[in-house]
């Protein structure tokens, strides 16, 4: 399950401009990936809605800038960052190692578990997690996201298989191009209910925790300053539970599968 912080955890690092405070709005340029119920993309009308969304408008607000959104797929939120082509990434971003080269992130607000996602009738055949560490074995995971990591941590020897969306693991299933799928919550809490006695979660054990955050270009301190005080603030009034609360029911979750 899903959990927002409660407190101020492990400050890292994030930022807005020079002169974000002014009396002519700024605008922060923010790069997106459809990655529900974090961001909902609406192509149809034009429109991009969810957690992060909401998060924004009070940041917006408190710091009198616009907000745009750059929507790109998940794997290329960081060289976005990196190219400039936006100023802050906002899509259930998880703190890694390996990111922390290239950018620099806020304070977290969100803590994420990671499971393995196999079909209900194959998951008696097997008796352990090391079953899946096998040439033979297909795992899927999000491209360019943490799930990637987990998977080149617990099953090295497998073939690993990157699908541009978490959504898509259901046709790979189907399609038998992958045997298991690593999962985050809440998409498990999803797939249960578009495919209801479908999948289950592998012995319901738990591979990883991450933690998320706001990401900016490396060492943007300047919009860390301004960033950080309103997600401590935030955590210590419930206003990114409040946004939990809203938007990670099953009726959001649910909404484009």
């Amino acid at each position: 399950m899903k959990r927002i912080l409660t407190g101020a955890a492990a400050l890292l690092s994030l930022t807005i401009g020079a002169h974000a405070i002014a009396q002519e709005p700024e605008e922060l340029r923010v790069c997106v990936a459809e990655l529900q119920p974090w961001i909902y993309v609406d192509a149809e009308h034009d429109g991009i809605r969810g957690f992060e969304v909401d998060a924004l408008k009070g940041l917006a607000e408190e710091l009198n800038v616009t907000t745009s959104f750059v929507v790109r797929d998940f794997e290329d939120l960081k060289p976005s960052l990196m190219k400039g082509e936006c100023d802050i990434i906002a899509s259930g971003f998880s703190i890694t190692l390996e990111r922390v080269q290239d950018v620099s992130f806020s304070v977290p607000y969100n803590q994420t578990e990671y499971h393995l996602l196999v079909p209900t009738g194959s998951a008696e055949k097997y008796d352990s997690l090391d079953a899946f560490d096998a040439p033979e074995m297909r795992i899927g995971h999000l491209a360019g996201g943490v799930s990637g990591q987990v998977a080149e941590e617990f099953f090295p020897n497998a073939q690993l298989v990157p699908l541009p969306a978490r959504i898509d693991s259901l046709d790979a299933f189907r399609n038998g191009e992958i045997d298991a799928y690593v999962s985050s919550d809440p998409f498990d809490e999803i797939i249960n209910q578009v495919a209801p006695g479908e999948f289950t979660t592998f012995d319901d054990e738990l591979l990883r925790v991450s933690i998320e955050a706001f990401a900016v270009r490396k060492n943007n301190t300047e919009l860390l300053d301004k960033l950080n005080p309103f997600i401590i603030r935030g955590v210590n009034d419930n206003y990114f539970r409040t946004l939990h609360r809203k938007w990670f029911t099953k009726e959001e979750m649910l909404t484009g599968y």
